[in-house]
């Protein structure tokens, strides 16, 4: 029996980058000039918000396609995953993660992924693999127990009958790229632009006569003159340039500004330390504990500059990791990646909810710790000939030879006269003037 896939039409209004992507044929994806002559210089200025938006469509495409192409070329190494079934939503059920060996793939909200009729080991299988050329899908929805949900470029067959007759795997699922940042990207393009957006972006862009002047009253030299000793110091540690000091200082001088409202932008080609630019602008702002929200349009751009900043910080505590508690970096663990970055664990919002959970929990946490610490102290000999029966028991199944006795006059101690816990406890009281 064959089953086919629907198609899952799109929800918003208007052309999506998956469209465009979806229609792309194998040849366009490799033609190196496939928007050849459509894609034109940024303009430095532009005559209105739409056309600023309009200018970044086409080379967002390029990029994509380039990106897609980068990862056919090296498909041999792409993971992959069997099928073992498959429905009408359109959901794939995915083969376990045991039978899939080495390079199994793991299935993200987002991924643009190539069913076909088998592994490829070369670009040319991925066109034309057992005469059947392969199908482009974008997963949707990632469930439990292997199953993902898809929208596809055309109906994907399946044959359950002669997959179950095979034992084993007909189809399979071979990862290309993630388009979430790209998708992210296009639906900002396309967004309506009004209200406090569109001031934001006005500011930016700096639309109108306003836009590039600075508050008369505040200036770079009374920020420095204002700031601390310490944060002058540590801003020539940080072994920047010019313009990059100019623009961590033009940011500071906004924060403190309370004339008028700022929008900065930092700027550069690739290489020009933009990265490095803004986690000493974050490490500036935390030393003056001024609150601040950092976002990024990838995870792994978030995470890049998090461990900027992180190292900054940890050069400057005095304490090993007391400071940290300031910062929380939070995110999807798994979309973000962070295993890469050890170093941002101990301020990763999930991983300090579990440690909490486990600070707080009645049973094992803080307050039966202090719950046990004062029934010691306060029932001291009562807690300690619990222990001893225990003690005792557990002697007894290890060996019989063991006699214990308790002396009402002094204190707990063993046949051999050492002194147990009981006369430790006695001397803690003493120190904490406890009474009986």
């Amino acid at each position: 029996m064959a089953t086919s896939s629907s198609f899952n039409k799109p929800k918003t209004k208007g052309k999506e980058l998956t469209d465009e992507v979806f229609s792309w044929s194998f040849d366009a994806v490799l033609n190196e000039d496939h928007y050849k002559g459509k894609v034109n210089k940024i303009e430095e200025r532009f005559s209105s918000t739409s056309d600023y938006a309009k200018s970044f469509i086409k080379p967002l495409l390029e990029e994509t396609r380039h990106a897609l192409m980068s990862k056919m070329r090296t498909i041999s190494s792409a993971t992959t995953r069997g099928i073992i079934n498959m429905s009408r939503f359109p959901n794939i059920y995915l083969e376990s993660k045991g039978k899939s060996g080495k390079g199994c793939y793991e299935p993200e909200v987002g991924d643009l992924i190539a069913v076909t009729n088998g592994k490829p080991r070369c670009i040319g299988d991925i066109n034309q693999s057992n005469g059947s050329p392969y199908v482009i899908a974008l997963v949707q929805r990632v469930f439990k127990d292997d199953v993902i949900q898809v929208r596809s470029k055309k109906p994907i067959v399946f044959n359950r009958k002669e997959s179950i007759n095979r034992g084993k795997p007909m189809l399979f699922v071979v990862h290309l790229v993630n388009l979430t940042p790209n998708i992210h990207i296009w639906q900002a393009l396309h967004s309506k632009l009004d209200g406090k957006n569109i001031k934001i972006i006005n500011k930016v862009l700096q639309s109108d006569s306003k836009g590039n002047k600075e508050c008369s009253l505040c200036s770079i030299q009374d920020s420095k003159k204002s700031a601390s000793l310490n944060l002058q110091h540590t801003m020539n540690t940080f072994s920047l340039n010019q313009s990059q000091k100019k623009a961590i200082w033009s940011c500071i001088v906004a924060r403190e500004c309370h004339h008028q409202e700022t929008v900065k932008l930092i700027w550069g080609p690739p290489g020009t330390g933009k990265t490095k630019t803004v986690g000493c602008l974050l490490f500036a702002l935390f030393k003056m504990k001024c609150c601040t929200l950092t976002c990024a349009p990838t995870n792994n751009a978030v995470l890049e500059v998090a461990s900027r900043f992180m190292s900054l910080v940890k050069g400057s505590l005095e304490y090993d990791t007391y400071g940290f508690g300031d910062i929380v970096l939070f995110g999807k663990g798994e979309r973000m990646k962070i295993d890469g970055f050890p170093e941002l664990y101990q301020v990763f919002l999930d991983n300090r909810v579990s440690i909490l959970v486990r600070c707080l929990s009645p049973t094992f946490g803080w307050r039966s710790k202090a719950n046990s610490i004062i029934e010691l102290l306060k029932y001291h000999q009562d807690e300690y000939k619990l222990y001893l029966c225990d003690k005792r028991k557990v002697d007894d199944e290890a060996s019989d030879d063991d006699e214990w006795e308790i002396c009402e006059n002094d204190g707990l101690k063993d046949v051999h006269g050492k002194v147990i816990i009981y006369e430790k406890v006695l001397k803690i009281k003493e120190k904490l003037s406890f009474e009986d």
